[in-house]
């Protein structure tokens, strides 16, 4: 017979170790695990969406948008290729309805945030067709 000589003391210590250090627990309780493809994804279009807004993407709310709409993002375009692939769980009608439905919303959420915008031209000049012309003689 082994004694471990484990007391309530050891115990409680252990626990308050383990479980007391708030920070921890916090650390464990991530919801985008940026070890896995699809969570670096989300993490880059986060930070590009972060970058292209600059001051407004420091709101709580912006920035919910913000990880909503690359996780939107990521979602479609692994439903997308999973459809394409011939990996379909399901219905293809009731995927491609939800991908439809996804594709939507991601418009829509651009569109709030902004980010439908053309770029801008240096110069804020769009050449003409004239100036096309001109060029090509």
């Amino acid at each position: 017979m082994v004694n471990l000589n484990f007391s309530t003391t050891a115990a409680g210590q252990l626990a308050r170790r383990s479980f007391g250090n708030r920070r921890s627990i916090q650390r464990r309780r991530v919801r985008i695990d940026g070890r896995l493809k699809p969570g670096q994804e989300i993490k880059r279009r986060v930070a590009t969406y972060r970058k292209a807004l600059g001051q407004a993407a420091r709101d709580p709310l912006v920035l919910a948008r913000i990880v909503e709409l690359s996780e939107l993002e990521t979602l479609t375009a692994k439903v997308r290729a999973d459809v394409l692939n011939g990996e379909v769980a399901g219905s293809v009608w009731s995927v491609l309805f939800e991908l439809n439905r996804f594709t939507n919303t991601i418009g829509r959420l651009r569109q709030s945030l902004g980010l439908n915008a053309a770029p801008s031209d240096a110069d804020g000049i769009v050449p003409t067709l004239e100036d096309f012309m001109r060029a090509a003689e």
